[in-house]
């Protein structure tokens, strides 16, 4: 009978560098996938005439982390000051999940092209790590920074989950040989999700946030519950 194969587990889960930055960021799952980009053109009765070579071939790249430590913007230092290109890895999406009762998740989404690769000196960047209060723990809910960013709960209410989520509007351009060129993040947004115990008019929400919706839900068997989300816009560094 022959041996089962060999097969790491958890061989290359870090592929933003987390690790690197501090040992509180523990990887749950990474994802690398190399994207081939075709010309295609058809004939006339729709079938497939003639396909190019792949172009501008990229890797897109995505990880989880639990954070177990209380420091989190601090330790995350230069991805949460100055977000761009961290690892190799062109940053394009940092999610920030939030409970009472676990620790907080981190989710990464980022890429990298074969040819004139993204660099740390080119690239605008931006410092979100502002918008919330100094020690920020992986475990309960945070303190983001007061006035203008507080979510804040008032005696009758409780927050119970807080997602925090900052997308990079990014571009990217190719040679006329087919081959990446240039490409940026032009932009930075940041959307919360909140939701809780309690009716949402009892709720403090900071003059920073752009209101997208707020919910108040009433039930018969259990108490009432609230949510909210909400965006704003960063400025550059």
């Amino acid at each position: 009978m022959a041996a089962e194969p060999s097969i790491a587990i958890g061989a290359d889960m870090d592929p933003f560098g987390f690790v690197a930055l501090n040992a509180n960021f523990k990887p749950q799952s990474a994802s690398n996938v190399t994207a081939n980009t075709f010309a295609l053109a058809l004939n006339n009765k729709g079938d497939k005439a003639a396909e190019s070579a792949a172009f501008d071939v990229r890797n897109n790249y995505t990880a989880e982390y639990k954070y177990v430590g209380s420091d989190m913007i601090t330790e995350l230092g230069i991805v949460a000051s100055a977000v761009w290109v961290h690892n190799a890895i062109a940053v394009e999406n940092i999610s920030l999940a939030f409970s009472a009762t676990d620790y907080a998740t981190i989710s990464v989404t980022g890429h990298q092209h074969a040819t004139t690769t993204h660099d740390t000196a080119t690239g605008a960047k931006w410092n979100w790590g502002g918008i919330f209060a100094a020690g920020l723990s992986g475990l309960r809910i945070p303190t983001l920074t007061s006035p203008t960013h507080v979510i804040t709960p008032g005696a009758s209410n409780a927050i119970t989950d807080l997602t925090v989520t900052i997308a990079l509007t990014h571009v990217d351009h190719i040679t006329g040989g087919g081959v990446h060129f240039v490409g940026s993040n032009t932009g930075c947004r940041v959307d919360i999700s909140a939701s809780g115990i309690g009716n949402f008019s009892g709720m403090t929400i900071g003059s920073a946030w752009a209101t997208d919706s707020s919910t108040d839900s009433d039930s018969n068997t259990d108490h009432d519950t609230w949510a909210y989300s909400g965006h704003l816009y960063l400025t550059r560094n």
